[in-house]
């Protein structure tokens, strides 16, 4: 309790020090037989700018916490991810994950950063692609075309900012990607950011995004590699979606 509170009173001096400040509350879960109670931190992250997505107050993360094995903050499975997303009705769901790709097709080969996301992440965001469009639905299921979305900053450095490059194939570890969307300058996802950072910092290593299927990241309980994001539905206050978290964490660690 004495670190919840910290983090409240430490939240409440930023609050009061820039009223502007963007705060996204973080979701905190807890796993595993013996570890069910899920803790709410009120303020976990306070950004020095808002976050360029609509309705950013809306916006949480959702962590595993499993307090009798140690984690803290911890990625979720692929299967876990589904459980959360198909029973969760306070909230929105994505997932999301890192990854390199070998791209050729532009100006030079290059190793660029990735993300396998959620066909709907951008959608979820609330952010349109400077070109062409966000992924549709299904298109993050096993067996779908492979399709990308560029970062900016990637069509100007390796694309010249070609402006025909839409519904264009690259190639992405020797497989041919569509190119689906080019998104802003100033789309950033995701945003590397603590309690300490600066505007000047908010910065993200993604050049390109993917969209996540069970092609690529299996459907199994015991590899967490992915993180999990969600908006809160109209109406819906952050601590009835941690009441709703908690439920489904809770039957999860009953089945275990």
């Amino acid at each position: 309790m004495e670190f919840i509170w910290q983090d409240m009173r430490y939240g409440a001096r930023m609050l009061l020090k820039s009223p502007g400040f963007t705060v996204v509350a973080v979701l905190t879960l807890a796993l595993g037989i013996g570890a069910n109670t899920a803790i709410f931190s009120v303020v976990n992250f306070v950004l020095l700018r808002p976050l360029e997505y609509a309705n950013p107050d809306q916006l949480v993360m959702v962590w595993e916490r499993n307090t009798k094995k140690g984690w803290n903050e911890s990625p979720t499975s692929f299967a876990d991810f589904v459980d959360f997303r198909d029973n969760a009705k306070s909230v929105e769901l994505v997932a999301f994950t890192d990854t390199n790709f070998n791209l050729t097709g532009g100006d030079q080969p290059e190793r660029v950063a990735g993300l396998r996301v959620s066909a709907n992440l951008f959608s979820l965001l609330g952010v349109n692609p400077a070109r062409g469009r966000w992924f549709a639905p299904g298109e993050d299921k096993p067996g779908a075309g492979h399709v990308l979305i560029l970062s900016y900053g990637l069509w100007q450095r390796s694309f010249g900012g070609n402006s025909n490059l839409v519904n264009q194939t690259v190639q992405l570890n020797g497989q041919s990607y569509t190119v689906v969307g080019v998104m802003p300058p100033t789309f950033k996802f995701p945003p590397a950011f603590s309690a300490t950072t600066t505007s000047e910092e908010l910065i993200s290593n993604a050049d390109l995004w993917v969209p996540l299927t069970t092609d690529d990241v299996p459907l199994i309980r015991n590899i967490r590699n992915l993180k999990m994001i969600g908006r809160l539905k109209a109406g819906v206050a952050p601590q009835q979606a941690q009441a709703e978290i908690n439920s489904i964490a809770s039957r999860l660690a009953m089945s275990k």
